[in-house]
């Protein structure tokens, strides 16, 4: 199976595939489990053992396709092109004295850092429409699955994503201590000021520091129960 293989040895979508795999789905010892399409906090749905194999081998299909390869090297290039046109139009725009006391260089000096936003914007709308795809999928698969609450078997379900990640404590923790006070102080600046764009930063600073502290919580008490961290190998079925 795709979770027992190193992750140094999977290709990009077969990373993902083990991501989804590990953290939204959770077997049941008794066959079946629940499957979250659309992740946390969406609803999930509980699947018999037929239905659950079924929905392993859509989620196969669906991300290690021929077409979905291609489609995730059109939305990388699209990624990667916006960067090199933000970081160009920065630099010569900061380059060139003529754009000083223009009105035009002023209001492009201004909205370049705004614009830093769209490469991230153009990938969580692809990431959120792709998962819109999957879950129609799934519910015409399966149209009579019953739906499970959105916080069902969450703490099983973050393990299994660091254990996707090969989650590193002391990173996640340099990266709660780095993004938290500079979150906050952003949010700050960017309502005294105000700035939207600061405030937005700060906001996205903050939702960083608190997903990681979670994960950190989860990580620390499942390691003092188990004396280990979680892998793949140690999350069985529940």
């Amino acid at each position: 199976m795709i979770e027992a293989r190193k992750s140094s040895r999977l290709s990009p979508q077969e990373k993902n595939l083990q991501t989804m795999l590990l953290s939204m789905t959770v077997p049941f010892r008794d066959g079946g489990g629940l499957v979250f399409p659309l992740g946390f906090p969406f609803a999930g749905y509980e699947l018999d053992e037929w239905q659950f194999e079924r929905y392993r081998s859509l989620l196969d299909r669906s991300l290690l396709s021929p077409e979905m390869k291609r489609e995730g090297r059109v939305v990388v290039a699209v990624f990667f092109t916006l960067v090199g046109v933000i970081i160009g139009g920065s630099i010569f725009t900061y380059s060139f004295s003529l754009f000083e006391n223009s009105p035009v260089g002023q209001g492009l000096r201004q909205w370049f850092p705004v614009v830093w936003f769209a490469p991230f914007v153009l990938f969580v709308v692809y990431s959120y429409a792709f998962a819109q795809r999957f879950a129609r999928a799934v519910q015409e698969q399966f149209p009579g699955a019953r739906k499970t609450s959105r916080t069902a078997y969450l703490r099983r379900r973050l393990l299994g994503y660091m254990a996707a990640k090969s989650f590193k404590p002391l990173r996640a923790l340099a990266l709660v201590l780095f993004a938290l006070p500079l979150g906050v102080l952003m949010l700050a600046a960017g309502l005294w000021i105000p700035v939207a764009y600061y405030a937005f930063l700060g906001l996205l600073l903050l939702f960083v520091a608190a997903f990681k502290g979670c994960l950190l919580l989860v990580y620390w008490s499942f390691r003092r129960r188990q004396g280990c961290g979680p892998t793949a190998e140690n999350l069985k079925p529940v």
